[in-house]
């Protein structure tokens, strides 16, 4: 009876064994082959959204974008970028929101050729993306940037791309750059004082306020055009930090 049971014993774990084994090739093939599939797949949907970006109307492609943006695909900021290029301005703000969103290097030089856009927002999200990746060697672009957008006294709307590029400024610049220290005397170099445009001279304050450049004071009477200020305490705020920190007072 011995005899007879061992042979069977042996006969069921020898189909245990050849269960067990083809379970396991099986169950490494499955994951041999997921990554590939996970690979395909993303392939494809990059490529789905592709499409409609290039052939959709205006509201299916800026809408795309966001879907695009949370793709996990190499070729997603490459995308963004050649979109910064697009005709359609809706396009390229939204390119850049996402692009600042995703703050991937490889985007950097897109992003302060974006500084040049006709667009306050793609403008303005340029200049946010730099103060998370840029460094002090962006400061002359961001410079640049406002000088080039210099707003309009005869028309001072709020132009959130240059507080935001000044605040860059602020961030990045280890020394107060004399184009920005300029600016405290007028937009026309003649002193004046515009009071419509108080967002733009408090702007201009707090990025001065936030660099640490005690080497390189600002004479007293290049910013007494900014007293002004005093009629608007936020203004008037910021200025006397500045006035404490960096600025030696000269006879007039």
């Amino acid at each position: 009876m011995i005899i007879l049971k061992m042979p069977f014993r042996l006969l069921i774990y020898g189909i245990l064994l050849v269960v067990l084994t083809c379970q396991t090739n099986s169950e490494t093939n499955t994951h041999l082959e997921q990554p590939k599939n996970n690979v395909e797949r993303s392939n494809n949907q990059f490529e789905s959204l592709m499409e409609i970006i290039r052939t959709g109307n205006s509201y299916q492609r800026v809408n795309t974008i966001l879907s695009l943006a949370l793709l996990d695909h190499p070729e997603v900021v490459p995308a963004l970028i050649d979109l910064l290029k697009d005709e359609n301005s809706q396009v390229r703000v939204y390119a850049a929101q996402q692009l600042y969103l995703l703050s991937d290097e490889r985007s950097t030089d897109a992003i302060v050729a974006a500084l040049r856009d006709d667009n306050e927002n793609v403008r303005k999200y340029a200049a946010q993306t730099l103060s998370k990746i840029g460094t002090s060697e962006h400061v002359p672009a961001l410079v640049e940037g406002v000088i080039n957008n210099l707003p309009n006294p005869a028309d001072p709307k709020i132009d959130w791309s240059i507080r935001v590029m000044l605040e860059a400024v602020g961030k990045l610049s280890r020394n107060a750059p004399p184009k920005i220290i300029n600016l405290l005397g007028g937009i026309t170099g003649e002193k004046e004082v515009h009071k419509d445009m108080w967002w733009f001279y408090e702007a201009v304050a707090i990025c001065l306020e936030r660099i640490e450049d005690k080497a390189n004071p600002v004479r007293h009477k290049d910013c007494v055009v900014l007293y002004w200020g005093e009629n608007y305490p936020g203004t008037f705020f910021y200025i006397l930090p500045i006035l404490n920190l960096r600025f030696v007072h000269t006879p007039a």
